[in-house]
């Protein structure tokens, strides 16, 4: 038993030496006050430790030395309370009166140790001694429970591992002081089980100091899980944010809880747009003033602003970690903010886009209006005039009536077709279900008459979900083309496929005198036409309402490369192309395919 004893008196020693290594080592690596008085408390520790551990070694029991480094480590234990309640204080101040309360007892201790005799081991106590004993027993005992009530005090509010380090302290030196008190219950010859109790509770002690100051790499990643999920679920939260006030408002709660700070203020653009713990008014004059980092006030530069963070006493000491979760948590609001201020870039460009899209809708109806109407007068006149005065005229005049008549006729389908341009994708937009090889087919039947030399095939074509209106107009106008501008003896084809990602592809082609490549994209262009002359081309609008019609369903129209004839293209893609569930085949129209039916 004896032997365990002095194992654990050897491995206490040690302990507390690497405690007091590692504060000095903190010291000299910080240069803080805090630092400082933990690396005086711990370091004159080790060092008398260390000193009487190598005395022991050497074998010396008596003599001159031997009896001032026992004096000298008593005044350093008498002085040790006082030491650790000052470190405290470099965060949160005593009062005077206890301070100086602590003070008078420890010179007093330290004073009265280096007199009073105390006997040797197994010798009785002389009434001086025994007080000294109790009142230093005493001393020591209270102190510590102060100061285990401090560290436990001070962890209220803490982040999860700054919190359990300082309540680690608050126990450690709770034991430390219980050490002291069975020791001096246990006399001048204590009984081998106080011995053995007490320094259990020593190397316990001196254990939880150093896992309290340095905790173990393994024990910091998992006490700080709980502000690793704040932090990713302020990741999430960010990604859905859409303006300043959102993110504000979802990274300062986060930022108080990660760090335990007393308050977070965030600024961009010299405004504030998030805050907790403080109110609006006191962020905005914080955001005005001086904000210089110090012991409890930090500041966080974005790329547009800055986070303001009041911290606890503490975490500076006990915080470093947090510190680190808090720079990247700052990273993620910048990167919000620059989201959140280009969302509110494109809303703002939106609206103007949309108030000037009224403007212009206003604009052409009553430019279409205020045209229309003197130009149907004027068509009217005409009318009279090829009437009435034809045979006055002669051939020179009657051909410039004819011209006159045909550019006003122009004229009104130009503006038809603009009307119509400006609809598409704003009027007429619900969709239905459209079997386009009926479409195809009636269309083939009207064109066919009216362009005798055309000649209209239609291969088996699929039933799409389009506005019936939309649908007319982009099959008529690509076959209407071919038959207008193709040449003679035409054969026009209408054939579709299935694309391999589930789309569906249409064409459109002729074996007609066809369009050159470098024309290929001028021709979905308003007003772009080939051949200039009115009586026979277009408005030049009609294509680039079928571009429209199909970019407003998600589509794409171009013209492909043909070596005769034109190959005009039209692809509905998967998230505008779905296949619907397979209707009734008794309620199903006439001439579809339930199973090939997708929806655009």
């Amino acid at each position: 038993m004896e032997t365990f004893s002095e194992i654990l008196r050897w491995t206490q020693s040690a302990a507390f030496v690497a405690v007091g290594a590692w504060a000095l080592l903190e010291w000299r690596r910080r240069r803080s006050r805090q630092a400082g008085w933990l690396g005086a408390t711990f370091g004159s520790l080790a060092l008398i430790l260390l000193l009487g551990s190598l005395t022991d070694l050497v074998g010396a029991q008596q003599g001159l030395m031997v009896d001032l480094l026992g004096r000298v480590s008593i005044a350093v234990i008498a002085a040790f309370p006082y030491l650790l309640l000052r470190f405290l204080d470099s965060f949160e101040p005593l009062t005077r009166l206890v301070e100086r309360t602590v003070l008078a007892l420890a010179v007093g201790l330290v004073a009265w140790s280096l007199v009073v005799e105390l006997p040797e081991t197994g010798e009785p106590r002389s009434v001086i001694a025994s007080a000294f004993v109790l009142v230093f027993v005493g001393y020591w005992f209270v102190v510590l429970s102060i100061v285990g009530w401090r560290f436990w005090r001070g962890g209220r509010g803490q982040p999860t591992l700054a919190r359990r380090r300082l309540r680690i302290l608050s126990v450690a030196s709770v034991v430390l002081g219980t050490v002291l008190l069975l020791a001096g219950v246990g006399g001048s010859d204590p009984h081998v089980w106080f011995t053995l109790t007490s320094r259990m509770l020593g190397l316990a002690s001196a254990l939880l100091f150093g896992l309290g100051f340095a905790p173990p790499g393994t024990l910091r990643i998992a006490w700080r899980q709980p502000e690793e999920q704040r932090l990713h679920t302020a990741s999430l939260g960010l990604m859905r944010a859409s303006s300043r006030e959102e993110v504000g408002e979802i990274l300062a709660p986060h930022m108080v809880a990660v760090v335990g700070a007393r308050a977070v203020a965030i600024i961009d653009h010299d405004e504030v747009v998030g805050h907790a713990g403080i109110g609006l008014a006191d962020a905005r004059a914080a955001a005005l003033a001086d904000h210089a980092d110090d012991d409890t006030n930090m500041q966080v530069d974005l790329s547009s602003g800055r986070i303001l963070v009041w911290t606890s006493r503490y975490t500076p000491f006990f915080g470093t970690e947090e510190l680190v979760l808090l720079r990247r948590l700052g990273l993620l609001a910048d990167l919000a903010l620059d989201r959140a201020s280009l969302l509110a870039a494109e809303r703002g460009a939106r609206h103007e886009l949309e108030r000037t899209n009224r403007e212009l809708e206003a604009f052409v109806y009553t430019a279409s209006h205020d045209l229309k109407s003197p130009l149907i007068a004027m068509l009217g006149y005409l009318e009279v005039m090829e009437t009435d005065y034809r045979d006055r005229l002669g051939d020179q005049g009657g051909w410039y009536l004819e011209r006159m008549t045909t550019n006003g006729r122009y004229m009104e389908a130009l503006i038809g077709d603009l009307l119509e341009l400006s609809r598409v994708g704003r009027m007429q937009t619900e969709p239905d279900r459209i079997d386009v090889q009926e479409l195809a087919q009636g269309l083939a039947g009207e064109l066919g008459s009216r362009y005798p030399g055309s000649t209209y095939v239609v291969h088996d074509l699929p039933t799409i979900w389009i506005n019936p209106t939309r649908a007319r107009q982009l099959l008529g106008n690509l076959m209407e083309n071919a038959g207008k501008y193709g040449g003679d003896h035409l054969t026009v084809e209408i054939s579709s496929r299935v694309l391999t990602d589930g789309g569906i592809e249409l064409r459109v082609t002729d074996d007609g005198v066809g369009i050159p490549e470098e024309h290929a994209e001028k021709v979905f262009g308003v007003f772009e036409r080939l051949d200039h002359d009115h009586a026979q081309s277009g408005t030049g609008v009609g294509l680039a309402i079928c571009r429209k019609i199909v970019e407003s369903i998600g589509g794409q129209i171009w013209l492909a490369g043909s070596e005769r004839g034109a190959d005009f293209r039209i692809r509905l893609p998967p998230d505008s192309v779905r296949e619907q569930a397979t209707p009734d085949p008794t309620t199903a129209p006439h001439g579809s395919d339930p199973h090939r039916e997708v929806r655009a």
